[in-house]
């Protein structure tokens, strides 16, 4: 033993009340630091847990994509798992009341999306083929149109134009262009669809979106 260990020990004897409130103290620190670390970690997975509830299991987001790109992002070993988003049309319901919200856009993915779109289904089922489809319940909420589970539902799809323009659901419903004219649905063919469930108005649909989002398989 060393003389610095031996005058830390005769040091440690001498002021024994001191040292026990040392050891206390240190005790404590460390405690203190464990709980406030492992606080930190679990408000971190909870935070975590409520974003991958809220907004989906997925890191990156891109639109528009042409065949090659899309197959380009597939075949990247980088990225472990795509959601490809189909745009199937948009048709118009009889009944919507929204003036601002007057489709219903239909859109279809694979079988796997709901391990990372944040779909919460709320009564029914998920779609296992591409004849069934899942309506957002805030089309009953906010468009004032109920729709019935089980039902059968014609759609005539089509593509929204604005003076050649297409449009999306980034772009709002315009009554009104810049050339004075007011929005087209361009028809394109007739769907039917059967309902299978009704799900939470999705986070990937904004506030200013002109078609309640309803999603099927491709």
């Amino acid at each position: 033993m060393n003389i610095l260990n031996e005058v830390t020990l005769k040091t440690l004897r001498k002021n024994r009340t001191r040292t026990v409130v040392t050891i206390i103290g240190i005790i404590l620190s460390v405690s203190l630091f464990t709980a406030v670390t492992a606080s930190v970690s679990s408000l971190q997975n909870y935070l975590l847990e409520v974003i991958t509830a809220k907004d989906g299991n997925w890191h990156g987001l891109t639109r528009d994509l042409s065949s090659t790109e899309v197959k380009s992002l597939v075949e990247n070993k980088a990225i472990t798992d795509v959601v490809i988003l189909q745009n199937l049309g948009y048709a118009k319901l009889e009944g919507i009341q929204n003036e601002y919200k007057p489709y219903l856009f239909v859109g279809a993915v694979k079988n796997d999306f709901a391990s990372m779109l944040p779909v919460h289904i709320l009564e029914g089922r998920m779609p296992v083929d591409s004849s069934e489809i899942l309506i957002p319940k805030h089309l009953k909420t906010n468009g004032g149109l109920e729709l019935t589970l089980g039902t059968p539902l014609n759609l005539n799809l089509g593509e929204r134009e604005s003076s050649g323009e297409k449009l999306d659901q980034e772009t709002g419903f315009m009554m009104m262009d810049s050339n004075g004219a007011a929005e087209e649905l361009k028809f394109r063919e007739t769907k039917t669809y059967t309902i299978v469930g009704f799900y939470e108005r999705p986070s990937f649909e904004g506030n200013s979106a002109p078609g309640y989002t309803a999603m099927s398989l491709s």
